[in-house]
């Protein structure tokens, strides 16, 4: 029946690692989707009731992975936000904040860095 079809395919999502739904989701180009379960998967990974600062859950990965998710959804502000968590920034993340801001002059001088 359809509702069992719906309660195999539910199971089936509900047993899959959220970072994993995550990036499928950024691959499929479906960034409020990867944005909700790179949530989802950085809120599983804590189990006490006062939040640390979420830059002391999050890896380098996952705030670059963010990042990623923030320019797809070209949602400049939180990309600022995830640049304070991250501190020191890489050449390509330089590019990428650039590129996604629309400061094309500061964007091509760090090509011609690169």
């Amino acid at each position: 029946s359809n509702r069992s079809f719906v309660n195999n395919v539910s199971s089936f999502l509900s047993s899959m690692p959220k970072r994993v739904l995550a990036e499928a989701s950024f691959r499929c180009r479906a960034f409020d989707r990867a944005l909700q379960f790179l949530e989802a998967s950085v809120r599983d990974s804590f189990h006490s009731k006062l939040p640390p600062a979420f830059s002391d859950r999050c890896d380098k990965e996952t705030i670059k992975f963010l990042r990623h998710i923030y320019a797809g959804l070209d949602d400049i502000d939180s990309m600022i936000g995830v640049a304070k968590l991250r501190g020191r920034s890489s050449l390509e993340e330089q590019i990428l904040d650039s590129e996604s801001a629309g400061d094309w002059s500061t964007a091509l001088a760090c090509y011609e860095q690169s």
